[in-house]
């Protein structure tokens, strides 16, 4: 690549105060630079340096930069906020100020560095840019990158200021990785941003033709793979996805080779092979990148939770990124810092932040910058509670001091405190005397639990009825991100009403039971306070330190209930590879885990669930995603399956496929032990011959020629061609 350095410039504040000049140090050499007044609505780019000088200071402590070389560039745009209700600072009772306002507190050279990225990346002369976003939960890095959408970048004249001509445009889409759920949908960060696209686009197409006409040329040819998975990943009535024929996917259907389901080789043609497919999809996705991303219409590719990514995405997003054209296109990837968490999940996540430090290394065809984010020192936390209340920092310096010392500056425990202190009438606006007034006793006692900062999210969820607190506790066993007809069904299935703590109360009739007007009524009140936010047809929560505290809240056994969700998916559905939540019923069934496996009857059952999803895994370009879901199967194998008529097939085909996916997957230990587990139980030579051919290709990868070459006619000659000295 056209790497030259890794640079780490760390800047150090010279001054207590927010807004003044800045020291930054690097290596050895101090400069000073003056920063604007944040308050400032058009900000100049004049602090816009070019990409290979320091970046723009941050109060976060640190901004590392891989250096690439490109060209000198004086900014060419003026920055412009986008009018939105909250700068409507009106005094007089109001809502607190707006959560994401509120985590971008203080961060306005954040703020700034990403415009000066995006300016370049929407310059087709300039090497692809990419910036990771990290710090703390809770820190703002989601509010940090959302932040660029709510700016325009108007043409910069000959004097610095704006000119007539109109902005350029580009649309900010996002997606992110679930702790909970990354088994129910492929590559769903890179699914959930084409989809924010699409109805972006599709809400402008009155007035906005060529971004239509740009979309339309990016989902053909190569991108009519994501069509197919963007068809997949949505409910049936979606028509605007449905209406969009997928002939690939037809023909497919129609080839008898690809529909048989006795050997694992009929099924390896060009689509199925999953090498093949894992390029495939990197392709599919550059030529989108390609196609849209132009001067006209640039793209902002924000993918969050990278500590909860998956291998399979990971790698696509490495080959997008390692591609020497991408169009005008921004990539901003935000992952938490782990430090004091304690979670069965923090030991994977630890490992993924490593695996994020290496994947950053093997970018070497981008310019690839990191900011870190920390928790706000006093004096900001200050003025953000100042101004949430419309008073001066001295006139509320108690309560601010108050809420600093129970939350350390954390911008979302921040939010969460202030909410609990107004929800419990510690803080209230005076009608009488038009103002806000508080009761220091009562915040002194609410700021001095001897509780973690996650405090204020737990009560807030204690606090709500029966019925909100059903519906986001099912939400959460479903994933960050859940349909809203399917949210709805399962929460008023009389089947599941036992499952979350509702169920005591409605047989002992202190509640109504669940109906469609008590879900919409749910999810009024889920919304109102902050709870779930309704994005198109699904319903998401807001922050994943909510998704988590709410999962966590859950009274009864946690893998029962998504035992019996995946059942209730599989009987309302089907289990088909038609089904639209076939992986999500195998991943919710699994994550139930052995104790849920009450019989034979239910553990063949889960078998054939998981070697019927990992074909739609493998359809879908996922081979991560199909080799764990052939394992979980392996894994249900017992020994008298392989003596048993009636399941000796069925344990024979999930070796075999697990055999071939790891393989191809490069994972030979794997691949081997599922081979030998093969040749011994094997009834008949015929039932070798798949796994002979695996092994004789593992044999090829490994550059032995003589065992492959063996191997394969040892398999020719069982099938009976016996091949000539």
């Amino acid at each position: 690549g056209n790497t030259e350095s890794i640079r780490d410039v760390t800047f150090k504040r010279e001054s207590p105060t927010r807004h003044g000049a800045e020291g930054v140090e690097v290596e050895g050499e101090k400069k000073s630079r003056s920063i604007g007044s944040p308050d400032s609505i058009e900000t100049s780019a004049e602090h816009q340096a070019s990409p290979h000088k320091t970046p723009a200071p941050t109060m976060s402590g640190s901004i590392s930069t891989k250096v690439t070389k490109q060209e000198e560039a004086k900014p060419r745009f003026v920055w412009k906020r986008k009018r939105r209700q909250d700068d409507d600072n009106s005094t007089g009772q109001k809502k607190l100020t707006s959560l994401s306002s509120n985590l971008l507190f203080g961060r306005e050279q954040e703020v700034q560095e990403l415009q000066r990225i995006c300016e370049i990346a929407m310059d087709q002369d300039q090497p692809r840019q990419a910036c990771f976003v990290h710090g703390p939960s809770g820190s703002g890095k989601t509010a940090l990158c959302r932040e660029l959408g709510q700016w325009t970048m108007a043409p910069k004249g000959d004097d610095g200021n704006s000119t007539a001509a109109p902005p350029q445009k580009f649309y900010l889409v996002e997606g992110k990785f679930d702790q909970y759920d990354s088994h129910s949908m492929p590559y769903a960060p890179i699914i959930q941003s084409l989809q924010s696209l699409k109805a972006q686009v599709d809400a402008e197409k009155d007035t906005n033709a060529s971004a239509v006409e740009a979309l339309q040329r990016a989902f053909q040819d190569e991108g009519n793979l994501l069509f197919e998975l963007m068809k997949h990943s949505t409910m049936p009535d979606d028509e605007s996805v449905h209406s969009v024929v997928v002939e690939e996917e037809e023909e497919a259907e129609d080839h008898p080779t690809m529909n048989r389901r006795d050997s694992s080789l009929s099924r390896r043609g060009s689509d199925m092979n999953l090498m093949m497919a894992s390029k495939r999809m990197g392709m599919a996705v550059n030529h989108f990148l390609r196609e849209f991303g132009t001067p006209e219409h640039g793209l902002v590719i924000f993918i969050d939770d990278f500590q909860w990514s998956d291998p399979s995405t990971l790698d696509l997003i490495l080959t997008i990124l390692n591609e020497t054209n991408n169009g005008c296109c921004l990539f901003l990837g935000g992952f938490r810092d782990l430090d004091g968490e304690d979670n069965d999940d923090t030991d994977d996540a630890c490992r993924n932040v490593h695996n994020i430090e290496e994947f950053i290394g093997q970018l070497d065809n981008t310019h690839v910058a990191k900011i870190c984010l920390n928790n706000l020192d006093e004096s900001t936390v200050a003025e953000l509670v100042a101004k949430s209340y419309n008073l001066q920092p001295q006139e509320c310096a108690q309560v601010s001091a108050a809420v600093y010392g129970r939350t350390l500056g954390n911008p979302f425990y921040v939010q969460q405190c202030l909410d609990t202190l107004q929800r419990t009438k510690a803080i209230e606006f005076n009608l009488l005397e038009g103002r806000w007034k508080w009761d220091m006793k009562q915040i002194l006692a609410n700021t001095s639990v001897a509780e973690n900062v996650a405090y204020y999210v737990v009560q807030k969820i204690k606090s709500m009825p029966p019925h909100v607190l059903r519906l986001i506790q099912l939400a959460s066993c479903l994933g960050f991100f859940v349909d809203m007809t399917l949210l709805e069904k399962v929460y008023t299935s009389p089947i599941l009403l036992s499952l979350v703590s509702e169920g005591d109360q409605i047989e002992s009739n202190k509640i109504d039971s669940p109906s469609a007007s008590t879900f919409e009524k749910a999810v009024l009140v889920a919304e109102e306070e902050r709870l779930l936010e309704k994005v198109g047809r699904a319903l998401k929560f807001p922050h994943d330190r909510i998704h988590q505290a709410t999962y966590e809240q859950i009274q009864g056994d946690c893998r029962m209930i998504h035992y019996e969700l995946g059942c209730f998916l599989c009987e309302v559905y089907g289990e088909t590879s038609k089904s639209p939540f076939i992986l999500l019923a195998a991943a919710q069934m699994n994550r139930g885990g052995c104790e849920c496996v009450t019989s034979d009857s239910v553990r063949l059952h889960l078998m054939r669930l998981n070697l019927e999803a990992s074909h739609v895994a493998q359809k879908r370009s996922a081979g991560g995603l199909a080799g764990e879901l052939l394992s979980k199967g392996v894994d249900l194998v017992k020994e008298e399956d392989w003596m048993n008529n009636d399941v000796y097939s069925l344990a024979l085909e999930l070796h075999k496929l697990l055999a071939d996916t790891k393989a191809t997957m490069g994972e030979f230990e794997k691949s081997n032990t599922c081979i030998s587990t093969v040749l011994e139980r094997a009834r008949q030579p015929e039932d070798t011959v798949d796994v002979l051919a695996v092994k004789g290709r593992i044999f090829n990868f490994q550059l032995d020629d003589q065992n492959c070459i063996d191997l394969y006619c040892k398999a020719l000659e069982i099938i009976g061609i016996k091949m000539i000295p």
